[in-house]
């Protein structure tokens, strides 16, 4: 018996439970949304950016975004255990598509 493993991830999937914004737990972020799977995006907003937090109960987490709202040449952020998170570019829908963006630019990173 060990831990579950982490479910596939899916690009048809929708949330099974509408996600409602409330005051975020996490100390630095004014807002929250709990997503299925265990995962929580905490967010603020600030003057020109977004500083934002995704927060699992375990395994990996990503969170992606692109122009056209299609996964293939969007931008992502994915964060695996006991490695600081950086940027890569979606280029398909398999592992060997995801290239790891040459200009790392996100602050205050951490596990």
């Amino acid at each position: 018996v060990g831990p579950a493993p982490t479910p596939r991830p899916s690009i048809t999937k929708r949330p099974t439970v509408q996600p409602t914004p409330y005051c975020s737990s996490e100390r630095d972020f004014d807002f929250a949304y709990a997503l299925d799977g265990g995962l929580t995006l905490h967010w603020t907003l600030e003057e020109d950016r977004v500083r934002a937090a995704l927060v699992t109960e375990g395994g990996w987490a990503a969170i992606g975004w692109g122009s056209d709202g299609l996964m293939n040449g969007a931008e992502c952020v994915i964060g695996e255990p006991n490695q600081l998170p950086q940027k890569y570019v979606l280029r398909g829908y398999k592992r060997e598509d995801v290239e790891t963006v040459s200009s790392q630019t996100l602050e205050d990173a951490s596990t």
